[in-house]
């Protein structure tokens, strides 16, 4: 139930994965590059921040209630993201099925900090898109992320005039 053009972005990312050589990169080893690329991918959930959603102007989403909402967004925030570094990094592209999208759609208060935790179980494989609308500032996001051989990959569309600070 996937639109058209995230199904070729996996596929894009699929065609890095199978490419050999491994690449090195951020890992010490092509061992644990290959040790992770096999793990098998379960289909557990990595809840959103539900502590966010008490915040005036800021929307967690689930994959399939995000695409309804701002598929134009995410496929612009998708196609247009750096090439993945490694096998890994496309892997996640190509084979994520949890995850969540954070839509900040106006400025928050002075000074506000959205601070949230991301706990990826084992054998998730989750990608995150935070999207941040026009003209929105005092943007400071802390994002904590934990995990136990689950996968993580994270895209962040700033829109036009907006102000953000990122840290994880």
């Amino acid at each position: 139930n996937e639109p058209t053009w995230l199904q070729n972005y996996r596929e894009r990312n699929a065609g890095i994965v199978k490419t050999e050589p491994l690449q090195k990169s951020k890992y010490s080893n092509l061992a644990e590059l290959n040790k992770l690329l096999q793990l098998p991918v379960s289909k557990t959930l990595v809840p959103g921040p539900s502590e966010l959603e008490q915040i005036d102007g800021v929307r967690v989403l689930e994959w399939q209630e995000a695409l309804q909402e701002f598929e134009p967004e995410l496929k612009f925030a998708l196609e247009n993201e750096r090439a993945p570094s490694d096998q890994f990094e496309a892997f996640v592209n190509a084979s994520f099925n949890a995850g969540f999208v954070l839509a900040i759609e106006k400025t928050l208060e002075k000074e506000s900090l959205l601070h949230w935790q991301t706990v990826v179980s084992s054998g998730a494989v989750a990608k995150t898109v935070i999207i941040v609308k026009p003209n929105c500032e005092n943007i400071h996001l802390l994002e904590q992320v934990s995990s136990q051989n689950g996968r993580l990959n994270q895209a962040i569309l700033v829109s036009e005039n907006a102000k953000v600070f990122w840290v994880r």
